[in-house]
């Protein structure tokens, strides 16, 4: 249950608590208001979507502001919406094109508005489904403007050389989607002595891990916008390559093998493009792990086994021991605990905790049959935990 009470500002102005946290400045809140909202304004931009109305001061600024836009607005319970029409005397909700937010009217090139105060309001509160949510959107906001010019450069020079994605001419039936987390130290052996069994499906980051160990994945796939993507794929590896419309255009043109290239939802020149050449759409879930198990879902098979997609780490190390991304875990790094699939608790980051929150709902919906095969790494639903290791060489549970 969420606790609302109405204040007053040192101005005079009325200011709201959620959870005892102030959703407004206690000192000048539409002015705070105006220069928060200032960031979120986009020029091209026909559709916001704010989630928490509150007094309605950032929905006025929204609707004042960008007029010709369509604003959705969703209430996060029955109480606000009550405060609202008790305080705000403009009423913007009346308007033709101020609107509630349904599942029908949700729009992937909307933008969505969501004031930090209210993510650190419902994180007191006792409404943690909604706090997850709330969080899920501010990450991927923040990956989005840290290398928005980088992504649309990228596009450009990735959509010249356009050709459309195939599906696979084969019927072979079991992928492995192979991540760079620790336990690929300790599976990559048995992944190894199956290599024949299935096709392999790595992230950037594992490449250099399978490669030492002798084994050719039948594709890598990568998302990164920036430069240093470059280093994940070695100048003589002429495997498949499938990249993301946005992914480091140069990371693409120094690949020599055959490249392949992913629209993804919710980045609107991607999917134009994509209509345009009737090309499918990929839900890339913010990660390359995830963007990689849409993959492997549209091209068809029937079972898919996971590697190293630990999502967390129960010692000092980020990675596997030869990925380009491992690295020792930050001494100031915020750390969560979390179960693991043997039943011990191990640690995560709010960003991985994202990416563990989209495996499940994608999990949820697949028809594939999914396994994960590390002891500690997070404890993904709708898969079967098949303990593999160096020492094992049973046959796949699934066969």
């Amino acid at each position: 249950m969420m606790k609302w009470s109405v204040e007053e500002a040192r101005n005079g102005q009325k200011i709201l608590k959620l959870n005892d946290t102030h959703i407004y400045s206690q000192y000048n809140p539409l002015r705070a208001v105006e220069t928060y909202m200032e960031t979120e304004i986009q020029v091209e931009t026909k559709e916001y979507i704010l989630i928490g109305v509150g007094l309605g001061y950032h929905l006025d600024y929204l609707v004042e502001r960008v007029p010709n836009s369509v604003v959705r607005y969703v209430f996060l319970d029955a109480e606000e919406e009550r405060l609202y029409n008790k305080y705000n005397a403009k009423q913007y909700i009346r308007l033709p094109n101020v609107q509630p937010l349904k599942n029908q009217s949700m729009s992937s090139v909307a933008h969505i508005v969501v004031p930090q105060s209210y993510v650190r309001a419902v994180e007191n509160g006792d409404n943690q489904v909604l706090h997850q949510f709330l969080q899920d959107i501010k990450i991927r906001q923040a990956s989005y403007k840290k290398s928005e010019s980088q992504l649309k450069e990228n596009f450009q020079y990735n959509i010249a050389n356009f050709t459309p994605i195939n599906k696979r001419s084969d019927n072979r039936k079991i992928a492995a989607l192979v991540s760079a987390g620790p336990s690929l130290d300790d599976t990559v052996l048995f992944l190894k002595s199956k290599v024949r069994e299935l096709d392999i499906y790595c992230v950037g980051s594992a490449l250099r891990v399978l490669l030492k160990h002798d084994i050719v994945p039948k594709a890598v796939v990568i998302t990164d916008p920036l430069d240093e993507i470059s280093k994940q794929i070695p100048v003589d590896f002429t495997g498949d390559l499938y990249f993301l419309s946005t992914a480091n255009y140069r990371a693409v043109q120094q690949h020599q093998g055959k490249k392949q290239i992913l629209f993804q939802e919710g980045f609107e020149l991607a999917e134009k493009f994509a209509e345009k050449h009737e090309q499918p759409l990929f839900s890339t879930g913010g990660s390359v792990a995830t963007t990689t198990f849409s993959l492997i879902e549209w091209l068809g098979y029937e079972e898919v086994y996971l590697f190293g997609q630990d999502l967390g780490f129960s010692a000092k190390q980020t990675h596997a021991e030869n990925s380009t991304s491992n690295r020792e875990v930050g001494k100031y790094q915020k750390l969560i605990e979390i179960i693991a699939n043997d039943g011990s608790t191990i640690h995560t980051t709010p960003n991985l905790l994202t990416y563990k929150r989209w495996f499940n709902r994608a999990f949820q919906n697949s028809n594939m049959r999914i396994y994960n095969t590390a002891a500690k790494c997070a404890k993904l639903e709708n898969t079967l935990f098949i303990p593999l290791n160096n020492k094992e060489s049973d046959e796949f549970y699934g066969e």
